[in-house]
């Protein structure tokens, strides 16, 4: 059978945010902030260097990090401090 709901569960939540709210673009940045600059991220999967000495740069992140196989596991690097880290080793 049909549940035709009644005027009283038609009636407006008490809880329900302001319309305002979703078009607001400051609340849209403070929801980012608390939701998901505290997660983590895809990078990308392991898959993607299979052997040992394995690096790909990371094309949706404009190659600023590279993933990197190593015996051990998969690292993610900045691109910066990798050539940092080797001006200072070859100085």
């Amino acid at each position: 059978m049909t549940d035709i709901a009644s005027k009283a569960q038609l009636a407006q939540a008490g809880s329900q945010l302001p319309v305002s709210w979703y078009f607001d673009e400051r609340v849209f940045e403070l929801e980012k902030k608390l939701l998901f600059d505290a997660a983590a991220g895809y990078v990308g999967h392991e898959l993607m260097v299979p052997e040992v000495g394995n690096y790909r740069s990371l094309e949706w992140l404009d190659h600023s990090k590279l993933l990197l196989r190593t015996d051990s596991s998969v690292h993610q690097m900045g691109v910066g401090a990798l050539l940092t880290n080797a001006y200072i080793t070859m100085a």
